[in-house]
């Protein structure tokens, strides 16, 4: 529930903390609570939380010295590191969701902070694909709430279409995303129905 709560934080307050078009500090840490928060989903099992930690060990080096060290040659580094300490915690949560034996509270919550987190990780990723090649999108994009707005929208497969990937990498990333967003939903629906399913056959 943690986890739902800094990435919901993220996609709403973003707007808000962006200072004509450029994240403020204060966004900067709200989008640095997402891999904290991610680490203390996965807290359930020893040797996911110490993966998770050493994981997470090279996110808040990067992240302190790119954002308050003034050094922005290592924020590719950073991306990267976020993304591989997401990407872990999306399949540690999807191998609880998986092995669900019914639907309770916390699968729901556990399905739906996947969910968002699979949004916030190709962000990184499209940030990552960005400080690559400054021109893989069709217009700039200056902040996580365009990053996020980009995201989500290719994740529910909306593509309002005013964001165009350019480079053959970010066409790549949008293309898998899309792929994702509807084979985990399509998932989702069909563990929670045979978990259901399961329960009415016990009565």
């Amino acid at each position: 529930m943690v986890l739902c709560v800094a990435l919901l934080a993220v996609v709403l307050l973003q707007p808000v903390l962006s200072v004509e078009g450029h994240p403020s500090m204060l966004a900067e840490l709200l989008v640095a609570s997402v891999p904290i928060a991610g680490t203390y989903a996965v807290r359930g099992r020893s040797w996911q939380l110490r993966v998770a930690l050493l994981l997470l060990a090279p996110v808040v080096v990067l992240w302190v010295c790119t954002h308050v060290g003034g050094l922005p040659g290592l924020r590719a580094w950073e991306l990267a590191a976020a993304l591989a300490l997401m990407s872990f915690v999306s399949a540690c949560l999807l191998h609880c969701l998986l092995h669900a034996s019914e639907v309770t509270r916390s699968v729901v919550f556990g399905a739906a902070g996947i969910y968002l987190l699979l949004g916030f990780a190709w962000a990184h990723a499209y940030a990552l694909a960005i400080e690559l090649r400054e021109d893989a999108f069709s217009s700039p994009i200056r902040d996580w709430n365009e990053l996020t707005y980009y995201s989500f929208s290719t994740l529910t497969t909306l593509g309002l279409g005013d964001v165009v990937p350019v480079s053959p990498m970010t066409r790549m990333l949008t293309s898998l995303e899309a792929v994702t967003g509807v084979l985990f939903v399509g998932f989702v629906v069909a563990r929670f129905a045979a978990a259901l399913s399961s329960r009415n056959e016990a009565r």
